[in-house]
């Protein structure tokens, strides 16, 4: 007989980017702060700016952030990104 599982509950740190440098500061602090690297790239040639973000514990595999994505540090300081719908969808605030 099958039985119903959930998702376990874990725990990420996150902001979300409202898009522009200055609002990207704060997430590059942050990124650096625990080891990646994190750099803003502006709009160009019909390009959207984004954020190119990079973990420590990735091998050197990067994660992108449009404007409006959430970036995300799990428990292991690797990062992500997410869709701000997704992220209403799955995430709360920790009280």
């Amino acid at each position: 007989m099958a039985q119903l599982y959930r998702e376990k509950i874990k725990h990420v740190e996150a902001m979300q980017w409202s898009g522009g440098l200055t609002a990207a500061r704060p997430i590059i602090d942050w990124v650096v702060l625990n080891g990646g690297t994190c750099r803003y790239v502006s709009a160009a040639n019909g390009m959207p700016e984004y954020l190119d973000i990079t973990s420590p514990t990735m091998a050197g595999n990067s994660v992108i952030a449009a404007a409006q994505d959430w970036v995300m540090m799990d428990g292991r300081r690797r990062f992500d990104t997410m869709k701000p719908d997704v992220f209403a969808q799955n995430w709360e605030i920790v009280p």
